[in-house]
């Protein structure tokens, strides 16, 4: 088992998902996560170190758990951070209907030992 003394972990999800649930058809949802989720997986590449997975409605990211990142884990979080908002704020919630805008996100971080 591998640990780690301090690992920075970032969660976000969309902003009103249950109501926008609620209001899509499930394949919009879906392709709104699948755009989304694949944004933030070649942005997690471009800031070079940490890896993502998305969930259902939740996408996480972490630094500092595959590669020695022991000096600037929680910058390279907070500069993804960062993109990922600008990211959200550029992708439609429905390609088919503009009007309903753009996505909005919510994150967290956290530098915190690691197991």
């Amino acid at each position: 088992v591998a640990t780690h003394n301090c690992a920075t972990l970032l969660c976000c999800d969309i902003v009103d998902f249950a109501h926008l649930s609620k209001d899509l058809a499930s394949i919009k949802i879906a392709d709104l996560l699948q755009r989304l989720f694949d944004k933030f997986g070649e942005l997690a590449d471009l800031q070079s170190g940490h890896q993502g997975r998305g969930g259902w409605a939740a996408w996480m990211g972490s630094a500092n758990c595959i590669r020695d990142q022991s000096t600037d884990h929680a910058k390279r979080m907070a500069q993804f951070g960062f993109v990922a908002v600008q990211a959200a704020s550029e992708t439609l919630v429905c390609e088919g209907s503009p009007q309903r805008g753009f996505a909005q996100i919510q994150m967290t971080i956290h530098a915190v030992p690691v197991m």
